[in-house]
């Protein structure tokens, strides 16, 4: 059966760290979507608190308040694992074989150290790890052996194995990763968009100064004394001529010596329209048009 175990009764550190999840069968589960990884697993571990109070305890669902005078600063039989994020301990209760997990994340570990182990004064000394935390105070994770020298070199192997893993962990703050991941992600869609916008802003702005620009010519050549104000006078003064010249050259008609059909010569006057319709002409690029020859005496 894939049923939990029943609420957690023994007040202990254990029952004041953080519930992990397990999967069905009962094994821990890592979140590998964090980019947690399972680093070592070790058995026969105690964890043991250094604080001369009872830790505080928040009851789970369905869990009864602790009195302190329930506290026991001691859990034994429990499974250790280490991973990049977290130091997590087993226990299997006994009443149905089911497995509970409680955990330590490592953000919250301030330091950890060697200490214990065999001496002379004290050949029975276990090796420990002491973890000193933000939230709970001193932690101690102990090895436990049995007497032989062998367990005894076991344990201090599995205490430095472990003592090596949790310092790197500690150094590398895996768990940050993934956080600065979205924070990189974040800014990169926020750069982009901002790179978008700059884009569109800038196009948008060079239109508007373009525009303005129009406007500006526009302006200066429709004010007082432009461009456009001194050709359309410019222009008058050409169509007037050139309509008095026309009608002249419709009514009469002119022969090579300069003298209309009628007999009369050509006037005073007409010589000098005809002379300034060339320099007009000239002016604006077209004196090859009209020679002031043919505008003053006929066509050629």
């Amino acid at each position: 059966s894939s049923s939990a175990p029943p609420p957690r009764l023994r007040y202990s550190p254990l029952s004041c760290l953080s519930p992990a999840p397990l999967t069905p069968s009962g094994l821990l589960r890592i979140d590998s979507a964090d980019g947690e990884v399972e680093l070592l697993v070790c058995s026969n571990i105690e964890l043991r608190s250094s604080s001369p109070e009872p830790l505080p305890h928040v009851p789970a669902p369905g869990e009864p308040a602790k009195s302190p005078s329930q506290w026991n600063d001691k859990d034994a039989g429990l499974t250790c694992h280490l991973t990049t994020h977290r130091i997590v301990f087993v226990e299997t209760d006994t009443s149905n074989n089911k497995n509970r997990a409680y955990s330590i994340d490592l953000a919250l570990v301030a330091s950890v150290s060697s200490e214990g182990g065999p001496s002379f004064r004290s050949p029975f000394s276990t090796y420990k790890i002491s973890i000193r935390t933000l939230h709970l105070g001193e932690l101690l994770i102990a090895y436990r052996g049995d007497e032989s020298y062998s367990s005894a070199s076991k344990c201090k192997k599995d205490r430095d194995d472990a003592m090596a893993s949790l310092q790197k962990s500690l150094s590398r703050k895996a768990w940050e990763e993934r956080a600065k991941s979205h924070q990189r992600n974040a800014q990169s869609a926020v750069a982009q968009i901002t790179a978008r916008k700059v884009g569109v802003d800038a196009i948008m702005t060079k239109n508007k100064l373009r525009e303005k620009e129009a406007k500006r010519v526009t302006d200066e050549a429709f004010a007082d004394g432009g461009d456009v104000e001194i050709l359309m006078k410019e222009a008058t003064e050409l169509v007037k001529i050139i309509r008095r010249y026309a009608a002249t050259l419709e009514r009469k008609q002119r022969d090579e010596s300069g003298v209309y059909s009628d007999g009369k010569k050509v006037s005073e006057e007409d010589e000098a329209d005809a002379a300034r319709l060339g320099e007009m002409l000239e002016s604006m690029g077209m004196a090859s048009a009209l020679s002031k020859k043919q505008a003053a005496g006929g066509g050629g």
